[in-house]
């Protein structure tokens, strides 16, 4: 519209000679100008947007798929990460560094998160079992959560139970079983009670 209304004035004021003629053609310039670039913004529908990422309540780092990490984490780099971990001053800046490991190494995570979970310290378990949950198609993952319902911190064994509950074999089934008829903590028992009676609702 506001070439359309430009075009009109600059033919009505055709044959006019001087500053007045060159201000319309100038106008008519720069409106073409802001047309133009209101084109190019105009979104492409073939270009993919950004998802909204969210980590949840977990420290862990949802943003960047494995694969993806791979592919930008040069050896150098990698090794730094692995240096960050083994050199972390406290747990906590230990079980940080843990998860920005097994992001940046997805490849070897499960074999990374088996040796953190050797870890004396309860908060280092509870990460590395939190961190499994991701990986909780893998075999060796699933029986490092089974072995981790036998472990003495309550929170470590409800991060086991969380990374089970959907895991649809009897193994499973019976320790998780064990674990609501036996567990010393009742909000351990009653968690595995909600995924027991849950899988038995999916199942009917």
């Amino acid at each position: 519209m506001v070439v359309l209304a430009l075009t009109l004035c600059a033919c009505n004021d055709t044959g006019k000679e001087g500053e007045g003629g060159n201000d319309t053609r100038t106008l008519f310039q720069k409106a073409l100008q802001q047309d133009s670039r209101k084109i190019d913004k105009t979104p492409d529908s073939n270009t993919p947007s950004k998802k909204t990422e969210s980590a949840g309540n977990r420290p862990s780092f949802t943003p960047t798929d494995g694969a993806e990490a791979d592919e930008t984490v040069d050896a150098e780099e990698l090794e730094e990460f692995r240096q960050d971990y083994e050199g972390a001053a406290d747990v906590e800046e230990k079980s940080e560094a843990l998860i920005a490991l097994v992001q940046a190494d997805e490849k070897n995570a499960v074999a990374l998160l088996k040796e953190a979970y050797t870890s004396p310290e309860p908060e280092l378990r509870r990460e590395a079992i939190l961190q499994l949950q991701d990986f909780s198609d893998d075999e060796q993952a699933v029986d490092l959560m089974l072995r981790a319902l036998d472990d003495p911190d309550s929170e470590v064994v409800m991060n086991a139970v969380e990374g089970l509950s959907g895991q649809e074999s009897a193994r499973v089934a019976e320790k998780l079983k064990k674990v609501a008829q036996s567990h010393p903590d009742e909000a351990v028992r009653e968690l595995a009670q909600d995924y027991l009676d849950q899988a038995n609702e999916y199942s009917q």
